[in-house]
Formats: structure tokens, sequence, C-alpha cells
């Protein structure tokens, strides 16, 4: 990867699919695009890579099968608001307030973003893409999301007979982990 990734005709793309910040049905618009960029605009001798926020740095490869990268992407299911959990770590703040569970996923999602970027950076000198794809990055959550547990969507709405639950919430003018 490394000796591969010092060639001069050689260009660098790394896509960071950031599953927590993206819509679901925004996830299914952008995967087909995403994929047909790699199948036509990115040339063979170029290197690709994918991650998503939990995956870890040293997992990401810079690879040129370009086809299998494609179909990797075309298979992006974005989470934004879903807390489902899909693995220990997500259980682990599975009966935490919604709240909180964005703060963990903005965290998360940055700091892997930023591992990513000193990943390519060390790769070699100069030029790389990392196409970001997110919806950004924000505690604030609607009214109807603001469930005192994420895993049961909907305890904290108005609409359910728990009137108040999260209503002192009030969108940070700071940084991304401050609440009220």
């Amino acid at each position: 990867e490394e000796s591969e990734a010092q060639r001069p005709a050689v260009r660098l793309f790394a896509f960071f699919l950031d599953d927590y910040h993206v819509r679901r049905g925004n996830a299914m618009r952008a995967r087909t695009d995403l994929a047909d960029f790699v199948r036509r605009a990115i040339a063979p001798q170029d290197m690709v890579g994918l991650m998503y926020p939990l995956t870890p740095t040293h997992d990401v490869v810079m690879g040129r099968n370009h086809d299998a990268q494609a179909r990797a992407l075309e298979q992006f299911d974005g989470r934004k608001y879903d807390y489902v959990p899909r693995n220990q770590f997500e259980e682990k703040y599975l009966n935490s307030p919604a709240i909180v569970v964005e703060q963990i996923r903005n965290q998360v999602s940055l700091s892997a973003l930023k591992g990513l970027i000193i990943k390519l950076g060390g790769l070699r000198e100069g030029r790389k893409a990392l196409i970001l794809v997110s919806e950004g990055y924000t505690n604030y959550l609607p009214a109807q999301l603001r469930a005192p547990i994420a895993s049961m969507p909907g305890l904290g709405n108005p609409r359910r007979g728990n009137e108040g639950v999260g209503d002192n919430m009030v969108e940070p003018r700071e940084g991304f982990f401050t609440h009220a």
C-alpha cells in the first residue's frame, strides 16, 4: 500500500461514509452516484479506500479493486436518528438519552475522520482526495427525537404523553459537545 501510494501517477481517494450522520433515504440516493464516480472517474492506477466511523484506521486499505469498492459504496446505509445497536460498542449506550448518543456519535465520527486524515497524510506528500459523506455535525435534535432513552424513539414526544421531556435542550453556540 505505502510503496504503491508513493508512485507519482497514482491518485489517492478515501471515502468516509458517516452512516451516523446520514439519513437512510439520503444514503440510498447518494450511493449510486458514489459508486458511479469510482467506476467512471477513478483511473486504473488510482487507489481507493473506504471508512466508516467505527472502522479501525488500520483496517482501511487503499487498493485498486475499484469494482469491489464501488459495490461496497452501493451498500452504504445511513443511520441518522436510528439508535438500534449493531455492535457491542453501541449496546453500551443503548439506554442513554438521544442527545448523549448524538454527542457520542459526533465524537466517534470526528475522531475517526481525523484518523483517516492522518493515515492519508502518512502515505505520501502531496494532494489526496477525502470524500466526506455526511449531513453534518450538531447536537441539535428535533423535539420528536429527544427521547430520554435513545433505543425507545418517540418516548419524549409530546404526542405520546411525555410533555416537557427534553424541552430545555438548546442548540449549542460553540463546539459540538455542550448542552443545557
